[in-house]
């Protein structure tokens, strides 16, 4: 069940992770990985946020923001 939205927030830190669909795989080539990190570190401008810290496997990705 999904969390309910929270409205105020003490922390600026955020852990964001996504997960392939029951844990499949969503990146099945090293090329794909980078091209998502590229697509994230050209956004930290756009949405003024920094990423702190991040981990990239098969089937899903942390980050740390």
């Amino acid at each position: 069940m999904p969390r309910i939205p929270r409205k105020d927030l003490d922390t600026t830190f955020f852990h964001l992770m996504v997960q392939g669909i029951e844990k499949k795989y969503i990146f099945e080539k090293n090329i794909n990985k980078k091209k998502y990190l590229e697509l994230i570190f050209n956004q930290t401008e756009v949405f003024k946020i920094n990423i702190i810290a991040y981990c990239i496997m098969d089937n899903h990705s942390h980050l740390v923001l």
